[in-house]
């Protein structure tokens, strides 16, 4: 009996570590590991991997592109593989967790934080979302 309990801590332990993948409405090209965070953090890696365009209904799938944000928790950013120029603009951002905003420079985006993923919304001004998966 004593083996069995052994077995199923072990096995709790096992799956509670375990990364999930981000999948979405359609598969990722590069499929992107995701780590468990809390839903009102954003400091630690994201890995950008998707872009829509609401008013073309175009979506880019980018995972293949390594596009990592860095945000630090004095309020830096270092963001890596930058096809989208943010870091020609800005090196620190500001989030608003009551309001739920990021600026990124003078860029502001809807921001929801969840516990695999995070999307930045301007579609209400006729811009883009970017969709990322928390990696670190």
């Amino acid at each position: 009996m004593a083996s069995f309990y052994k077995f199923l801590l072990l096995s709790l332990i096992f799956f509670s570590c375990q990364k999930e993948e981000i999948i979405g409405e359609n598969q990722l090209t590069c499929p992107v590991k995701a780590v468990s965070g809390s839903q009102n953090k954003i400091t630690g890696s994201w890995q950008l991997v998707r872009i829509k365009f609401p008013m073309t209904g175009e979506i880019n799938d980018i995972s293949c592109n390594n596009v990592i944000f860095h945000f630090k928790k004095n309020n830096s950013l270092d963001i890596e593989n930058d096809p989208l120029g943010y870091s020609s603009i800005t090196n620190n951002y500001d989030f608003n967790k009551n309001k739920k905003t990021l600026m990124l420079g003078s860029i502001e985006y809807q921001c929801t934080i969840k516990k695999f993923e995070m999307f930045f919304d301007r579609s209400p001004l006729d811009g883009e979302v970017l969709y990322f998966a928390r990696i670190k």
